[in-house]
């Protein structure tokens, strides 16, 4: 069984008669272990194994594009969200300043260099707070808000457009291809 918990994969063998191998070693049933990208996976007794090439979250999150329309003074931010051919306008709302807020910090990481990819746009969630002038409660709703109106508007990338680590109380935009009013360029 496969499993997402937010930070990384995991693989957990459910009792399986030829078992679940991950490097080499082979899982006991009901155990569980975390995934990193490189993990040579075996399943049963079929031949061969797999690597696993991309240990990206779930979700279409590195396949949209987020445009960001801001007033000069960002009290209003429009959002349109392109994944594939099809537009979706998701209008000006509260939460996609907070969304805006984790573009610019992944598009920073991008421009200053040197940011692993799998590093870009982590942001402590208490310093989020500080920059919206909210509590971390507030920050939680306008989460829940942002996902549910990318859910409503049939956007595969709605459960990982804010991604968590959960342990160190970090997020960040899990979407990688931002423009803002015309910043942008390389996907972040």
């Amino acid at each position: 069984m496969w499993r997402w918990d937010g930070e990384r994969w995991w693989l957990h063998d459910l009792g399986s008669p030829g078992g679940t191998w991950v490097d080499g070693r082979r899982l006991a049933p009901g155990v569980g272990e975390a995934l990193v990208q490189g993990a040579v996976l075996g399943f049963g007794a079929a031949e061969g194994t797999h690597e696993l090439v991309d240990a990206s979250p779930p979700g279409a999150a590195r396949h949209a594009r987020l445009d960001f329309r801001v007033s000069r003074d960002e009290e209003s931010v429009a959002l349109v969200v392109r994944e594939g051919a099809r537009a979706v306008s998701l209008g000006v709302r509260s939460h996609h300043y907070l969304l805006l807020l984790l573009a610019r910090r992944r598009l920073t990481d991008v421009a200053g260099g040197g940011v692993d990819l799998e590093e870009r746009g982590w942001v402590d969630l208490r310093v989020l707070a500080g920059m919206v002038r909210a509590d971390d409660r507030y920050l939680e709703v306008l989460i829940h808000r942002a996902r549910r109106q990318a859910r409503e508007a049939g956007l595969g990338c709605a459960d990982v457009l804010v991604e968590r680590r959960l342990r160190s109380g970090q997020v960040r935009l899990g979407v990688r291809d931002v423009r803002i009013d015309g910043w942008g360029g390389d996907p972040a």
